[in-house]
């Protein structure tokens, strides 16, 4: 016999088992559905946040609005009473 009829073959490469193909395939089609679905919920959130933002703003406007036009009004009313004629001669029961 020669060296051609002894041929060894070469130490052959062992293929992933149908259990790690699976598991690859299963996980190439849930990534990206995570990734999207993680997209969308930092979209909801920054859109949700930015809602809040505005709502609140105006909140503080209003309230801000509610202040302004009361202190006016006492301001209003202080004067008023400053300039009676019963208040500056101290003639506290004409004002009841």
């Amino acid at each position: 016999m020669t060296a051609e009829a002894h041929h060894v073959p070469a130490p052959s490469r062992r293929l992933p088992s149908i259990r790690s193909q699976i598991a690859l395939l299963v996980l190439a089609c849930a990534l990206p559905t995570v990734i999207g679905f993680g997209a969308v919920v930092a979209q909801f959130y920054q859109r949700e946040r930015d809602t809040l933002m505005e709502d609140t703003g105006q909140a503080a406007r209003l309230v801000a609005a509610a202040i302004d036009r009361d202190l006016l009004q006492g301001e209003s009313a202080a004067r008023a009473l400053a300039g009676s004629p019963s208040l500056q001669s101290g003639d506290l029961e004409a004002l009841r």
